[in-house]
């Protein structure tokens, strides 16, 4: 889920009451917050380890390698 929007109305509150609703609906809930470039890159490359990912311990490697599982939707998959 992405949300996106003018400031100030309240788009973490609703991402947060979103999974407090749903979260059994996932297998990995994260939170990455926009703001700026490098810290949702930084904070997505942090998922790799998470998710047990094998990758290198070069930022770039780990970056490819949560582009590509959710792309393919490994190790978690919904049917």
């Amino acid at each position: 889920m992405t949300l996106h929007g003018m400031l100030g109305v309240g788009k973490p509150q609703l991402a947060a009451e979103y999974v407090y609703r749903f979260v059994s609906e996932y297998d990995v809930v994260w939170w990455v917050s926009a703001e700026k470039r490098v810290t949702y890159r930084q904070k997505l490359a942090e998922l790799a380890p998470k998710l047990g990912l094998a990758t290198g311990a070069e930022y770039g490697q780990r970056l490819r390698a949560i582009r590509d599982s959710l792309r393919q939707g490994a190790p978690y998959a919904r049917s």
